[in-house]
């Protein structure tokens, strides 16, 4: 019976899924940005500006994201003439975001002779000899370790300012581009078998080259965004710093016409461990560690209170026709791996009751999310989240669902997985 609950919710959810794959070209479109710009702050593939802009198409004014990211559907709000409110609890996300609201007034002079000084001064061949950073998901070899510390030792002399901020993204870039590897995983393939990701070959033959050849094309394209007069006024952007559950308590009630988010994806992907190094290279790694206990829970030391509720929660979907013991069983799926997808809907269930209560009665929810991966199980996330939904009067307006075949990637990007859901909410 449970079982058959749980088919008949796909059943429903599919008969509102349509195919989009003009929607798979507007997230991969990281080259073709509208603006160069965006690709410097971007964390990866799978929700463009361009993509936000066509999510963001019905009328209305005020716009909320709760999982913010670096800003997308900030930016796209301020290229619509919309209001956004972005929460982000990752502190390179914010960081990124300012550096980004900062770069129009910029003074291209002072960039290009701050450039020339790190040359004259060979700040990548005079690197004074101390410790080195040993967290070895930095995936970077002695000599550029000990060139990266010497580049964040000198733009840490500089005074704050958007020229500065320019020559942190454009290190940035270069240290991705001389990362050793991107870390082994290993993806189920949704016709069975294993898929596994190979290790990253750097591009360049030192760091000092990346850096160079990025801070040539970003200096170039600033030129071309000055004379176009391409930049985007962000001003009326609000970025709040925090968790998406500290934060939204404290909005008012009906105050926004839609909620566009692409939430953190239920994959194995660890985002503090992921982008540590820059966090490091920007001095952001003690606020990590800090954040790094408000990401989205796992299962593991949670307290009694929490346990409860997690086990009326479970109890609920299982009434529903989502029971995860039944869904998630056999070898395939650890307990604590059951456990851990549990505890994840359970945090976004209780996103979306704020949710529901921020939006106006005629709002609209749309979440960008990839299908979760569950020990060796692939669960559609289209159909657990709006069964997640109902609880809080929450009903399915619309699903697209998009996919990406290349099953060899090497990407470490979000569009590595197969299937993405866009999901639509409009209060029942």
């Amino acid at each position: 019976m449970v079982r058959r609950g749980w088919e008949d919710a796909v059943g429903q959810v599919r008969s509102r899924t349509t195919d989009d794959e003009r929607l798979l070209r507007l997230a991969v479109s990281l080259s073709k940005e509208a603006r160069p710009q965006y690709g410097w702050v971007r964390l990866g593939e799978g929700f463009s500006v361009r993509m936000a802009e066509e999510l963001l198409a019905d009328p209305g004014e005020r716009v909320l994201d709760p999982f913010a990211g670096c800003g997308t559907t900030l930016i796209a709000s301020a290229r619509m003439g919309k209001r956004a409110t972005g929460i982000e609890l990752m502190p390179l996300c914010n960081a990124r975001f300012e550096h980004l609201r900062s770069w129009p007034s910029m003074d291209l002079e002072l960039l290009a002779r701050q450039a020339d000084l790190i040359r004259n001064m060979k700040i990548f061949d005079d690197v004074v000899p101390g410790e080195l950073p040993t967290d070895p998901t930095f995936g970077l070899g002695r000599d550029d370790l000990a060139a990266a510390v010497s580049m964040r030792s000198f733009l840490a002399s500089l005074p704050s300012m958007p020229e500065k901020t320019m020559l942190q993204a454009v290190m940035l870039m270069a240290l991705q581009d001389r990362r050793r590897t991107f870390g082994a995983s290993v993806r189920p393939k949704r016709d069975g078998g294993i898929s596994a990701k190979l290790d990253k070959v750097p591009r360049f033959l030192s760091l000092e080259s990346a850096f160079a050849l990025h801070l040539t094309k970003s200096l170039i394209q600033l030129v071309e965004l000055e004379e176009s007069r391409g930049w985007d006024d962000l001003e009326g952007q609000e970025m709040v710093s925090g968790s998406a559950m500290d934060v939204l308590p404290t909005l008012p009630g009906s105050e926004f016409d839609q909620v566009l988010t692409s939430p953190p994806y239920f994959n194995g992907f660890d985002y503090p461990q992921e982008y540590a190094l820059e966090h490091w290279f920007l001095g952001l790694e003690d606020d990590l560690e800090h954040a790094r206990t408000m990401f989205l829970p796992t299962g593991g030391g949670m307290s009694k209170a929490s346990r409860i509720e997690l086990d009326m929660a479970t109890r609920k979907w299982a009434k529903e026709g989502m029971d995860l013991v039944d869904l998630l069983h056999g070898e395939e799926v650890m307990p604590e791996e059951r456990s851990a997808f549990a505890t994840y809907l359970l945090h976004l269930s209780n996103v979306m009751k704020q949710l529901s209560r921020t939006i106006k009665p005629d709002g609209k929810i749309t979440f960008v999310i990839d299908d979760a991966y569950v020990g060796e199980m692939i669960v559609p996330i289209d159909v657990a989240l709006s069964i997640v939904g109902e609880e809080h009067r929450l009903t399915v307006d619309e699903v697209s669902r998009y996919g990406k075949e290349n099953e060899t990637t090497t990407s470490r990007l979000r569009l590595e997985r197969q299937r993405t859901a866009v999901i639509s909410w409009k209060k029942g």
